[in-house]
């Protein structure tokens, strides 16, 4: 008669095939959503991405037969069993990724552009969980109907207004910046009613890790309903090349329920962008994606011509080369990050300070309001 199993060695049968079933999933999905997604990147980056997708499931095989290797000769029927409750637990888990709704990184607004949550206020008290945020102060985020972090926006006539759309990614929306007041658009709009009391609007529309697309997006989608007269870009060089930034990501997920929730439920798309981020520059350079992110500018540029405003590009990271037709206001080597903490910027995470913000808005505002159009 085989000898029955402690619990103790039950329990840790049954807690390996439940990761063994999830990993595979986890997988299963992850590199599904890659292999979606990176029409982008080309087939080096999608092996290249795909490679860390795996090693989930490597682990949980390799506990696997450790495990059945030490369990005796006598076991043979155990490693059924595990694969029993693994299969069981695979469906199980299927289940509920497909069946439960993700709400991660898929809220968009009625435009179709990438939000944190309209009509929305949360603030943030502690950053110490992570790792790549120092000396963040207490911030509170609010959001308007839109879901962009500023005022509420008027869509009616603007008369003799002159209206100014800022667009960018967490430099513009504020990461670190303590509150709505104190971001670049909000201080733009300030330094505009000094300039010319009552003579312009500004409206900030950005979103935490956009890139040249998501700018794109923005810009091609507001601009017609609000008819700005100047368009600023805080535009990053290298990094906004990205050709995962969050709005093409947000485009990349699939829209049935069944494949969506999948997606969302393992953060498919989040750690493709941070894998993106961190990990995959050398995609970025790449001939055929430098191509495209530069043809997005032109694009931006001619678009700025067709519907007549003017398009700025504030440079935060030093000279580059921009489209006829644009203006380019780069930072001073002076108030550009040194790579490390300043009075200007956060070190860890290179993001503007409100002192910085508040330098720039008035160099715009100076730029807007005395029109100013060297390149």
């Amino acid at each position: 008669m085989r000898r029955a199993l402690p619990w103790a060695g039950r329990a840790a049968d049954i807690a390996l095939a439940a990761f063994l079933a999830w990993s595979v999933l986890w997988s299963l999905v992850t590199a599904g959503f890659i292999l979606w997604a990176t029409q982008r990147a080309g087939t080096g980056g999608f092996l290249a991405l795909a490679a860390g997708a795996f090693w989930p499931p490597l682990l949980a095989g390799a506990l696997f037969l450790a495990r059945s290797a030490t369990a005796g000769s006598a076991e043979g029927a155990l490693g059924l069993a595990r694969l029993g409750w693994a299969g069981v637990f695979s469906l199980a888990f299927a289940a509920g990724l497909a069946l439960v709704p993700g709400g991660s990184f898929s809220r968009s607004n009625e435009l179709g552009l990438i939000v944190t949550a309209a009509a929305h206020s949360v603030e943030v008290q502690d950053y110490s969980g992570a790792s790549n945020k120092d000396d963040y102060p207490v911030c509170r985020f609010e959001h308007n109907s839109l879901g962009f972090r500023d005022d509420e926006p008027s869509f009616g006539p603007k008369g003799r207004l002159r209206r100014v759309l800022v667009v960018g990614d967490s430099f513009v929306w504020g990461d670190g910046i303590p509150d709505n007041s104190q971001t670049i658009a909000s201080l733009l709009r300030a330094s505009l009613e000094d300039a010319s009391p009552g003579g312009f609007e500004v409206l900030g529309a950005a979103y935490p890790g956009l890139g040249l697309y998501g700018y794109s997006r923005f810009i091609e989608t507001l601009a017609p309903l609000w008819s700005p007269d100047v368009v600023v870009v805080g535009y990053l060089g290298e990094a906004d090349h990205d050709p995962f930034d969050a709005q093409a990501l947000l485009e990349s997920i699939p829209r049935r329920g069944w494949l969506r929730n999948p997606v969302l439920n393992t953060r498919a798309a989040q750690r493709l962008h941070e894998a993106s981020v961190r990990s995959l520059r050398t995609l970025w350079r790449q001939p055929e994606n430098a191509g495209r992110f530069s043809a997005l500018a032109e694009d931006l540029a001619r678009k700025a011509r067709e519907g007549r405003y003017r398009l700025i590009f504030l440079s935060y990271h030093g000279p580059w080369t921009a489209p006829a037709g644009s203006e380019n206001l780069v930072l001073p080597e002076s108030l550009r990050y040194q790579s490390r903490a300043s009075d200007l910027w956060y070190g860890k995470d290179a993001h503007p300070k409100p002192k910085l913000n508040a330098l720039l808005a008035r160099m715009l505002a100076e730029r807007i309001a005395g029109r100013q159009q060297t390149r």
